[in-house]
């Protein structure tokens, strides 16, 4: 897709597959200082020995090269996948290696930095069905973003600060709070920023920024690989439909089930005041994007619970009518090659134990989930605080 240049910064959409592969590679290709990587996932395939092999081969350009991965996503990646990269002098680590707390916080975020000036960052994780085409529809449907700019500096300085904190031996989880809070405090001015999610004591910013913008746009498009609002936001919704357009595209094939029918518990309730629903059909969709009258985001956060409020997610936020209406046409022509979905069509199909289940799924994806998440990390902060005090004590 062509290029945009909004406030200084160049934007190139990246949904196709082989395509977005081939940026990422060029991407580390092109790096001559400096490359800083973040991903979920990391997978032990043809792609993932690719990117590796294009790391190794930075490092032998003397080009400083730091990778770091989640620990629960990329819990099956082995730790000799690393030997080639930590031999040629790459920094490699886990988020969270430990057994206990990588349940309860994890880093989803997905992005690759070159020389502080350029980086790719989207939904998009290491393994090769998010960048094949396959006729069974067995690959993801995704979409990252290729930024070239000033702004991107300020997201390497967030990697280094996160580098630091995954090697710290006290890093904890009040720290990694504080480390988010200060890379939210932006400039305000602006068409171009980064908005984080997380474990935040309050709101998080993108999770209050979206609030804001669902409460007061006139236009609204949605795709969600995982859709599970919360009662409160599908109210909003609703009222967002009576004044304007909203559009929603959600999955129709997934790698979790739950959230599929999670997601059609929403559909009913939604379709009542207005919106316009439709479940991409050719493969899994796992794009995370949303235009909102002129402002568009795209990044690794989902619409439910866990990323607005507990995951660690990272959202490009542009703000510039031309590029809302290219990220609207690739909408559209995803809203092509999905099935809409009528009142009609959810009553055939939603008999009573086809509710009980949408009902149960939806409670463990917004409900059950969170709130054993949330008591968890009481409990790590609790934690904290105690041995803190006993340290100070001593």
């Amino acid at each position: 897709m062509p290029g945009t240049v909004v406030d200084g910064h160049r934007l190139d959409l990246l949904p196709c597959g082989p395509d977005r592969f081939n940026a990422l590679l060029a991407l580390i290709d092109s790096a001559t200082r400096e490359l800083q990587l973040f991903f979920y996932i990391v997978t032990d395939d043809d792609h993932g020995a690719m990117l590796r092999d294009s790391l190794v081969r930075a490092c032998e350009r003397h080009v400083a090269v730091t990778l770091l991965v989640d620990g629960f996503g990329s819990e099956q990646l082995p730790d000799s996948w690393f030997t080639p990269l930590r031999a040629s002098g790459a920094r490699c680590a886990r988020f969270l290696p430990g057994w206990g707390r990588k349940y309860v916080l994890r880093n989803h975020q997905k992005l690759a930095i070159a020389d502080r000036a350029r980086v790719i960052l989207g939904g998009c994780n290491i393994a090769s069905p998010y960048f094949t085409e396959s006729s069974d529809g067995d690959n993801w449907t995704d979409l990252m973003v290729r930024v070239e700019g000033p702004r991107v500096a300020a997201l390497a300085a967030y990697f280094d600060d996160l580098d630091r904190w995954i090697h710290s031996p006290s890093s904890g989880l009040r720290s990694f709070r504080a480390l988010l809070l200060h890379h939210s405090h932006q400039p305000p001015e602006g068409r171009v920023r980064w908005l984080f999610s997380g474990p935040f004591a309050r709101i998080s910013p993108f999770s209050l920024d979206l609030r804001h913008l669902v409460s007061t746009a006139r236009t609204m498009d949605i795709v969600a690989a995982y859709f599970a609002p919360t009662p409160g936001m599908i109210r909003r919704m609703g009222r967002m439909a009576q004044r304007g357009l909203m559009r929603i595209i959600t999955p129709s094939r997934s790698d979790n089930r739950i959230t599929i029918q999670a997601a059609r518990h929403c559909y009913g309730r939604l379709l009542r005041q207005g919106v316009r629903i439709a479940e991409y059909q050719p493969a899994r969709l796992h794009m995370k994007l949303i235009v909102a009258d002129e402002h568009v985001y795209i990044g690794s956060a989902n619409f439910d619970v866990r990323s607005q409020f507990i995951n660690a997610e990272l959202m490009l936020r542009v703000s510039d009518a031309g590029f809302a209406a290219q990220v609207r046409s690739l909408i559209d022509r995803l809203e092509i090659d999905s099935r809409p979905i009528t009142q009609a069509k959810l009553d055939r199909a939603n008999g009573f134990w086809g509710r009980l289940l949408w009902r149960l799924s939806y409670y463990v994806v917004v409900t059950l989930d969170p709130t054993v998440t949330r008591r968890l990390l009481s409990r790590v902060l609790q934690a904290e605080r105690e041995l803190e005090s006993s340290f100070h004590a001593q």
